[in-house]
């Protein structure tokens, strides 16, 4: 826990020291790094430097990637993924290599859609917050294919809000091999064209009352109508028990944006996206109250929560805006390190309880 403790402290101090200048989130005229290279590079160290024992599923593939000598890639619905491990395990056997090599897509990807979309350290610092709140964070210490997938669609996404389509198609397809569950990253491209304001509350509306109204019906549509079921097949419908907390954090996230969207400074096309992603996530979300499982879909859309909320929270002004700006990276602290107990974070396992 004091790694984390120590930092959100660390970057909290940086915004600090940046003062006037914390509009300046890349390098410096100089060429020196400043406020997202470091929070970035930090929060790469902590996520592949982590021991094995730290996220739900990393000692599972720690121990795949000791095991793996031999390249075969007959049957393999996620070949990329056994070739990404392949290639590792020829030059080193040391884990912590193969976890940092497996932690940069996401950094990365992080990286790159912050420097284009974020203008100031602020943004940057409320981004990470949501990265936590979310549990997003937690998931990448675990759930390392799909995490190295999700890094993917923020590719495609990149590029084609360039109008690179042919590029943005292949990282999407490598996202497939990587993980199977990410086919349904081809929404990226009617998120582009839909308008959010009339389409993305009936779509979370409509999610919803599938979840409340015909549970039973989910599970089954996943494994008739699409490919996951080899993903998903193994997990038991959620129809006792039905947590709601990440949906209404989602919830708040999503009002944020929707009541600033008009003062949002993005393009039309490019806000749309974010709006009508941030809604599918919301949706998705919904579903988990029926099958818990669906939260790893989820991810894949309420990423772009990071760039979205951000900038709608800076589109406040006064010292109105600069209270609820303040109150917010509060909120976000409290619940991650009080409220939630630390449950968004990833912390040490004890594997006898799943074994």
């Amino acid at each position: 826990m004091l790694k984390y403790y120590l930092y959100f402290l660390f970057i909290i101090i940086l915004f600090g020291l940046n003062g006037k200048q914390s509009d300046y989130i890349q390098a410096s005229k100089k060429g020196r790094p400043r406020y997202l290279f470091w929070v970035i590079f930090v929060l790469w160290l902590l996520i592949g430097l982590r021991n094995q024992l730290y996220g739900r599923d990393t000692l599972g593939y720690v121990s795949y990637f000791h095991k793996f000598v031999v390249l075969d890639l007959k049957d393999k619905p996620e070949p990329l993924y056994d070739l990404f491990v392949f290639l590792i395990r020829s030059i080193t056997d040391n884990y912590h290599i193969y976890l940092m090599l497996s932690a940069a897509p996401i950094c990365l990807a992080l990286y790159y859609l912050f420097k284009r979309y974020l203008n100031n350290s602020y943004e940057v610092l409320a981004a990470i917050c949501i990265y936590t709140l979310l549990g997003i964070f937690g998931f990448s210490n675990a759930g390392l294919r799909q995490t190295i997938a999700i890094s993917m669609g923020i590719f495609a996404f990149l590029y084609a809000d360039k109008g690179k389509w042919v590029q943005s198609v292949l990282w999407l397809v490598s996202a497939y091999f990587f993980h199977n569950s990410s086919f349904i990253l081809f929404l990226i491209y009617p998120a582009f064209f839909f308008n959010p304001k009339r389409y993305g509350p009936i779509i979370v509306l409509a999610l919803f009352l599938v979840g409340a109204v015909m549970p039973g019906a989910v599970m089954p549509f996943i494994q008739t109508y699409l490919p996951m079921e080899d993903r998903f097949g193994g997990y038991v419908e959620n129809t006792q028990y039905q947590n709601y907390t990440g949906f209404f954090l989602q919830l708040i996230l999503v009002a944020i944006a929707y009541t600033q969207r008009d003062k949002i400074m993005l393009p039309e096309k490019t806000k749309n996206f974010f709006m009508n992603m941030a809604f599918l996530g919301l949706g998705m979300q919904s579903l988990t109250v029926t099958f818990a499982e669906l939260f790893r879909v989820s991810y894949y859309f309420c990423i772009f929560d990071l760039v979205l909320v951000p900038l709608a929270l800076t589109s406040f002004k006064g010292e109105q805006g600069k209270t609820i700006r303040v109150a917010f990276i509060i909120g976000c602290l409290i619940y991650i390190f009080i409220i939630s107990q630390a449950a968004t974070l990833p912390i040490k396992q004890d594997y006898t309880i799943y074994h």
